[in-house]
């Protein structure tokens, strides 16, 4: 009997240990026959392979993303692997995923950064191994990754706070919601708060009543905005962080007959939103940002750490505030752009 228990054992093993030799050979393979595709116009291979990971349900990983990414890909020889994980379990995905390039000993990793400490701690050991990874758009320096990519999220703050102060006339209580992420860092560090913290400072007739943390999606914002309404009906001023949550509020704002009633300042670069800004109603001002930038920081920053390390390790892309003053402006140069792309 116990000879029978030993031997099942190592079977079981045995399969164990042959599934994940598959698996990491397959996203090997994967990531060789990457080299051959011709991210730069060009027979010759890449002289890198990086693994990229990202959250699906993340709007900022559209198609500005990756027209950055594989600009930079071209320009630096960089054959990219673009793993898209579910949202909905992105933290197990993500571990997972990571092990696996690993066992491939890829030249690098972009990853859609989460501060939570199974994603960390799988960062740190890849890292241990020299495999660079750059996070974006979160931070975890924690994980000691390589770089890190996206927008200075106190100066995001900053700008929030300096439009809704003018919106509101100098006069009101606010709210922010802000989606909900697994191992976000608490209000107290949350750079993108203190910006706005500062700026209502000096506005002493306004004041942050609350934040409101939402589940990821439309439908989340709007059950976020019904309680925040139902607890606090003095509230005359939101900030939402991303685009879904945005848009989540408009639409309870106008179930609720609340237009005109509430300031919104909303963030992203959809276009429902710039239509909203340009009838002049629901939405006062979003922020935005150019995600072509972030991907092609992306790459760029794999590049320059794996090639020849920097000292500084940030890189950070520009925001810029729209509103009724510049809507027409801005309307006008993405229809440029997309008559260039074209």
């Amino acid at each position: 009997m116990r000879k029978r228990i030993i031997v099942g054992v190592a079977v079981f093993l045995s399969l164990v240990l042959l599934v994940s030799l598959g698996a990491g050979l397959h996203l090997s393979n994967r990531i060789s026959q990457a080299g051959g595709e011709s991210f730069w116009d060009s027979r010759e291979k890449a002289e890198h392979h990086v693994l990229v990971l990202l959250d699906d349900e993340n709007q900022a990983y559209g198609e500005e993303f990756f027209q950055g990414l594989e600009a930079a890909a071209a320009e630096y020889r960089v054959a990219v692997e673009v793993m898209q994980l579910d949202g909905g379990n992105y933290e197990a995905e993500a571990v997972s995923a990571l092990e696996r390039a690993l066992f491939a000993k890829v030249d690098g990793v972009l990853l859609h950064g989460i501060r939570v400490e199974s994603v960390v701690d799988k960062v740190a050991l890849l890292q241990e191994e020299g495999i660079p990874v750059v996070t974006l758009l979160e931070d975890m320096p924690e994980s000691r990754r390589a770089a890190h990519v996206g927008v200075n999220r106190y100066s995001v703050g900053q700008a929030a706070g300096e439009s809704l102060v003018r919106s509101m006339e100098g006069v009101g209580k606010v709210a922010v919601i802000e989606q909900k992420s697994q191992g976000s860092r608490s209000e107290a560090e949350n750079p993108l708060l203190l910006g706005l913290r500062d700026v209502l400072r000096e506005n002493p007739q306004i004041g942050l009543s609350l934040v409101k943390y939402s589940d990821k999606g439309v439908l989340g914002a709007e059950t976020a905005a019904a309680e925040i309404f139902r607890e606090n009906p003095e509230i005359n001023g939101i900030f939402c962080t991303d685009g879904q949550t945005t848009l989540g509020v408009v639409q309870f704002l106008v179930d609720r007959n609340l237009v005109g009633g509430v300031s919104l300042v909303g963030f992203g670069n959809d276009q429902e939103i710039l239509e909203y800004i340009e009838k002049g109603r629901i939405v006062d001002a979003a922020i935005r940002t150019d995600y072509s930038a972030i991907g092609w920081n992306a790459v760029l920053a794999y590049y320059e750490q794996k090639t020849d390390p920097k000292t500084y390790n940030y890189y950070t892309t520009e925001i810029q505030v729209v509103d009724g003053e510049n809507i027409q402006a801005q309307i006008r140069e993405m229809e440029d752009a997309n008559g260039e792309n074209q």
